[in-house]
């Protein structure tokens, strides 16, 4: 789903809108459903809703970059189903072209800035997956008002990433990521995750790892077994809170 290039694609002015994808299923491909990265135009008001993704790189995807500008807002999915996912499940980049990115983050304008907010992905079903989410907006514009909610994974080689975004909701997840941390979070504001649900911690990786966020919120979360560390903290974190997790007799909520 695009809407034009750069300079002209916000000269044109066209937003993609109003758009309805379902009872679809995909086989291989570069993704399932994607937006961008040509997105210079606006595309607004996606919903992807009782689809299957099967073997597709990546399911779920936003990719844009500095010099686009543009805004993308309002991309529902529910009721999914994916399979053997080769890379993220859910993807979503605001620095899909590093080269660009570069040039334009030297001189940048606020046109040239891309917009990404108001994304909301529930009821999901992911069986194999490469990474389950990797969610990074950026720090001049962060992806704003993003859920990930009622998602039950098996066989995710890595977790969830998520980085320069405000407004961000995990909610009852549950899936144990064959290494690292079940999620990152680096400079992020009103952060929730809540009922995060996963076996045990990976060898010396904690569960949950914070770097320069504030106002995070850890509620109803459970390991159920194993030893190590819950949540690590690195960096500056103001205003985390931890309510009501359930952690095995091994597992302390949280190391400095």
């Amino acid at each position: 789903i695009k809407s034009g290039y750069n300079e002209d694609g916000r000269r044109v002015g066209i937003p993609c809108e109003d758009v309805l994808v379902s009872n679809c299923t995909f086989g291989h491909g570069h993704g399932g459903v994607v937006i961008g990265s040509e997105m210079s135009g606006s595309v607004r008001n996606v919903a992807v809703v009782n689809c299957v993704f099967d073997g597709t790189q990546r399911g779920l995807r936003v990719k844009t970059a500095p010099g686009r500008g543009g805004v993308v807002e309002g991309f529902r999915a529910s009721n999914l189903v994916m399979r053997n996912i080769m890379e993220a499940a859910f993807s979503i980049t605001a620095a899909y072209d590093d080269r660009q990115s570069a040039a334009a983050t030297r001189t940048p304008s606020p046109e040239s800035i891309p917009v990404m907010r108001h994304v909301h992905w529930s009821d999901i079903s992911v069986n194999g997956a490469g990474k389950l989410a990797e969610l990074s907006g950026l720090e001049v514009s962060p992806l704003e008002d993003m859920s990930l909610v009622n998602v039950q994974v098996t066989g995710a080689r890595s977790g969830i990433r998520c980085e320069n975004a405000h407004g961000v909701r995990l909610e009852n997840i549950q899936f144990q990521p064959a290494s690292g941390p079940a999620l990152e979070a680096r400079n992020v504001s009103k952060l929730d995750v809540l009922r995060l649900e996963v076996q045990e911690p990976n060898g010396d990786q904690p569960v949950i790892t914070l770097e320069g966020v504030s106002g995070a919120l850890l509620r109803d979360c459970a390991v159920a077994s194993g030893t190590g560390v819950f949540l690590k903290l690195t960096g500056t974190n103001t205003g985390v809170t931890c309510e009501g997790n359930r952690l095995a007799g091994g597992v302390q909520e949280r190391a400095q």
